[in-house]
């Protein structure tokens, strides 16, 4: 299975209250690739609005995606992640350094994207630099 397999796949069906299920995602994305493993992130952290998930298990989910990420991101996309399953906002700054550190990872536009979403960035900061990030990556 490639990445646009796999995304289409999960893409917005994640199954949340299925606990073996979710494993067997989450393992497999990391087989597949880092991307497929920042798919899933995604879907745990930004569930679709009409998704029937607790917030509870959204956080045991997370917690199992760490354990099976090895990724030199996972840390600091889990935090990034914390902060969308928790409601809150991180920081502009917060989120201007972890997209500079996503950008030495090409590629990997669902990290991107996580980290794109986790503040309220009224100023366009985030703006600008996930377009340049994206618009590199993408020659």
């Amino acid at each position: 299975m490639n990445e646009a397999e796999f995304d289409a796949l999960i893409d917005c069906k994640f199954p949340y209250n299925d606990a073996k299920e979710c494993m067997r995602l989450i393992n497999l994305a990391a087989k597949i690739s880092p991307e497929a493993s920042f798919m899933v992130l995604h879907e745990i952290c930004r569930p679709p609005k009409d998704a029937t998930v607790l917030n509870i298990r959204l956080s045991e989910l997370l917690t199992e995606w760490r354990k099976t990420v090895t990724h030199p991101l996972r840390d600091r996309m889990f935090e990034c992640a914390q902060y969308l399953i928790g409601g809150g906002w991180a920081t502009v700054d917060f989120a201007l350094q972890l997209i500079r550190e996503i950008e030495k990872f090409p590629g990997q536009y669902s990290a991107l994207n996580i980290a794109y979403f986790c503040c309220d960035d009224e100023s366009g900061k985030i703006e600008n630099e996930y377009e340049r990030i994206r618009s590199a990556w993408n020659i």
